[in-house]
Protein backbone atom coordinates (compact mmCIF):
# COMPACT_ATOMS: atom_id res chain seq x y z
CA UNK A 1 0.00 0.00 0.00
CA UNK A 2 2.47 2.19 1.02
CA UNK A 3 4.32 1.32 -2.62
CA UNK A 4 1.07 2.46 -4.12
CA UNK A 5 0.77 6.07 -2.31
CA UNK A 6 4.63 6.90 -3.23
CA UNK A 7 3.87 6.26 -6.95
CA UNK A 8 0.81 8.37 -6.88
CA UNK A 9 2.53 10.84 -5.13
CA UNK A 10 5.06 10.85 -7.63
CA UNK A 11 2.50 12.06 -10.05
CA UNK A 12 2.22 8.48 -11.88
CA UNK A 13 -0.59 7.85 -13.51
CA UNK A 14 -2.89 4.76 -12.54
CA UNK A 15 -2.74 2.99 -16.49
CA UNK A 16 1.46 3.67 -15.68
CA UNK A 17 1.69 2.27 -12.05
CA UNK A 18 -0.98 -0.59 -13.24
CA UNK A 19 2.08 -1.23 -15.93
CA UNK A 20 4.89 -0.86 -13.47
CA UNK A 21 3.18 -2.81 -10.55
CA UNK A 22 3.77 -6.71 -12.63
CA UNK A 23 7.65 -5.29 -12.88
CA UNK A 24 8.04 -4.76 -9.04
CA UNK A 25 6.66 -8.70 -8.57
CA UNK A 26 9.35 -9.59 -11.72
CA UNK A 27 11.95 -7.69 -10.11
CA UNK A 28 13.03 -6.05 -13.59
CA UNK A 29 11.40 -3.69 -15.63
CA UNK A 30 11.48 -3.99 -19.33
CA UNK A 31 13.22 -1.46 -21.52
CA UNK A 32 9.33 -0.39 -22.94
CA UNK A 33 8.77 0.38 -18.84
CA UNK A 34 11.71 2.22 -18.38
CA UNK A 35 11.35 4.54 -21.81
CA UNK A 36 7.88 5.14 -20.25
CA UNK A 37 9.55 6.00 -16.31
CA UNK A 38 11.87 8.23 -17.98
CA UNK A 39 8.96 10.02 -19.92
CA UNK A 40 7.02 10.16 -16.88
CA UNK A 41 10.04 12.01 -15.18
CA UNK A 42 10.33 14.59 -17.98
CA UNK A 43 6.75 15.52 -17.75
CA UNK A 44 6.80 16.20 -14.18
CA UNK A 45 10.21 17.90 -14.72
CA UNK A 46 8.25 20.27 -17.05
CA UNK A 47 5.14 20.84 -14.93
CA UNK A 48 7.69 21.87 -11.98
CA UNK A 49 9.11 24.04 -14.31
CA UNK A 50 5.83 25.74 -14.88
CA UNK A 51 4.83 25.81 -11.71
CA UNK A 52 8.52 27.89 -11.23
CA UNK A 53 7.41 29.93 -13.71
CA UNK A 54 4.46 31.16 -12.01
CA UNK A 55 5.78 31.15 -8.83
CA UNK A 56 8.15 33.86 -10.09
CA UNK A 57 5.47 36.12 -11.82
CA UNK A 58 3.25 35.71 -9.02
CA UNK A 59 6.22 37.13 -6.73
CA UNK A 60 6.64 40.23 -9.30
CA UNK A 61 3.00 40.48 -9.08
CA UNK A 62 2.67 40.69 -5.20
CA UNK A 63 5.84 42.87 -5.50
CA UNK A 64 3.72 45.51 -7.68
CA UNK A 65 0.83 45.18 -5.34
CA UNK A 66 3.03 45.82 -2.11
CA UNK A 67 4.91 48.75 -3.72
CA UNK A 68 2.22 50.48 -6.32
CA UNK A 69 4.00 52.84 -8.40
CA UNK A 70 2.33 56.03 -9.61
CA UNK A 71 2.59 54.43 -13.52
CA UNK A 72 -0.15 52.64 -14.85
CA UNK A 73 -0.59 48.74 -14.21
CA UNK A 74 2.00 47.00 -16.90
CA UNK A 75 0.09 45.14 -19.63
CA UNK A 76 2.13 41.93 -18.56
CA UNK A 77 4.34 41.14 -15.90
CA UNK A 78 7.31 40.98 -17.64
CA UNK A 79 7.24 44.75 -18.18
CA UNK A 80 6.65 45.33 -14.31
CA UNK A 81 9.06 43.73 -13.29
CA UNK A 82 11.61 45.46 -15.95
CA UNK A 83 10.61 48.54 -14.85
CA UNK A 84 10.78 48.23 -11.31
CA UNK A 85 14.00 46.75 -12.05
CA UNK A 86 15.05 50.07 -13.87
CA UNK A 87 13.94 52.62 -10.80
CA UNK A 88 15.82 50.21 -8.55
Amino acid sequence: MALLRQLFTAGLSSKVIAGFLPAVDAGRASPELLARLREERAAIRARAAELREAGRRLDMLIGLAAHPDEAACPASLDRGAARRAASV
